[in-house]
């Protein structure tokens, strides 16, 4: 994160309590916005709400906590969620309807929301047009992260200055399944974003981002990307200098989330080439990104490219197995392990110790050339180690 972050035109805050964090972001007028949120069916009930709310592609106001998902919770869930963008109205001054709100942690258990009501006061109270403010809302809404992740970026959008900054929760339950990965970001821009146009360009950034990672394969029933655009910059129209630029903006966060992933030593990419599909050559680079076996090898930096082949084989994409090739890199170094469908990278040749030397690095990238097609896409993934088993299995109702 580097230069000026924050976004003309929004408040920002947030702090942690005694059990829970909480973040507000409102903006000095009515935004136009979009909302993706998780497939699970299970979905949590501050995101039923913030669907209804946004149906108009018009918020104001965003309120999340941190400490409890409000998930599973009945009619009790449902209160506690219509309580918070009650408080965050009152406290904004804003409608009820204009407020986005969702909560991330523990599933199951009731919102105390006695400490949530004074911290919905506080940081109201407290809300700062500066990089102090953004700090803070990211820092809020941490649960197993452990680091705050905000990427900003300035681009020039139809002839006008603008700024697009987004900030991030994310380390568990990861998988690439939101609707257009427990995950939640916000993303703010003065740029204007015409309402016809807000979800195709949001669906756009995450399908290349936030759909293409994967930590751990589990879908949270509270996962949530939220666009901003209160068109303080004055552009008349995006362009595809705005689509580049917010597509960098979630790119970076989804790297920092799996970066982030629960006890994560490593973080990789698997770009799938010459597939017969754009769906094929994500399903391929998805099943990749998923396997546990290629994850665990990965965090044994041992250079078992058969488990990514593998996952290639079962994942429903179509090749041609005799054209099929691997290689491995890291930011010095390359080697070629699959070639014509048959491997290179053998015991006690050259390759295999090269490969086992690049798996040392703290980031790798795999590329796959399916041989039958055209189409690329790229899917980004961890190492699934000790320390993921010891995060979870101490993370308890």
């Amino acid at each position: 994160m580097t230069g000026e972050i924050i976004v003309p035109g929004f408040q920002v805050g947030g702090v942690r309590g005694k059990n829970y964090g909480l973040a507000i972001v409102r903006s000095n007028a009515p935004a136009n916005s979009s909302v993706v949120v998780t497939s699970n069916k299970i979905r949590a009930a501050p995101v039923e709400l913030s669907i209804e709310h946004a149906k108009d592609h018009v918020s104001q106001g965003v309120v999340i906590s941190s400490g409890n998902a409000n998930a599973f919770t009945g009619a009790q869930g449902e209160h506690d969620a219509q309580r918070m963008c009650e408080r965050a109205s009152e406290k904004l001054g804003i409608g009820l309807d204009d407020v986005i709100v969702n909560s991330t942690g523990i599933i199951g258990q009731n919102l105390e929301m006695s400490e949530i009501d004074g911290l919905i006061d506080v940081v109201a109270g407290s809300l700062r047009s500066d990089e102090a403010g953004i700090i803070s809302a990211a820092d809020a809404m941490r649960t197993t992260d452990s680091f705050s992740k905000i990427v900003s970026r300035d681009v020039v959008v139809d002839g006008q200055q603008a700024r697009i900054t987004g900030f991030a929760k994310g380390a568990g339950m990861i998988a690439p399944d939101l609707l257009h990965a427990t995950m939640i970001a916000v993303i703010l821009t003065d740029a204007h974003v015409p309402r016809d146009v807000i979800d195709s360009a949001l669906g756009d950034a995450v399908d290349l981002s936030f759909n293409m990672i994967n930590v751990d394969g589990d879908v949270s029933t509270n996962d949530m990307v939220i666009l901003f655009a209160n068109g303080e910059a004055c552009n008349e129209k995006v362009d595809s200098s705005f689509q580049t630029a917010l597509n960098e903006v979630c790119l970076d966060l989804a790297k920092l989330i799996v970066k982030d992933g629960e006890g994560a030593t490593k973080l990789f990419e698997i770009e799938i080439q010459g597939a017969k599909s754009l769906e094929d050559a994500r399903r391929a680079a998805k099943s990749v990104v998923r396997s546990t076996l290629v994850k665990t090898a990965l965090f044994g930096e041992n250079p078992n490219w058969g488990r990514v082949v593998a996952a290639i084989g079962y994942s429903g994409a179509d090749f041609d197995k005799t054209r099929l090739s691997l290689q491995l890199a890291n930011e010095s170094d390359e080697v070629l392990l699959v070639h014509g469908g048959v491997g290179v990278a053998l015991k006690g040749t050259a390759e295999i110790k090269l490969a086992g030397k690049i798996l040392k690095s703290d980031e790798v990238r795999f590329t796959a050339h399916l041989g039958v097609g055209d189409f690329s896409a790229t899917a980004i993934g961890c190492d699934l180690g000790y320390n993921y088993v010891k995060v979870n299995a101490e993370y308890t109702t």
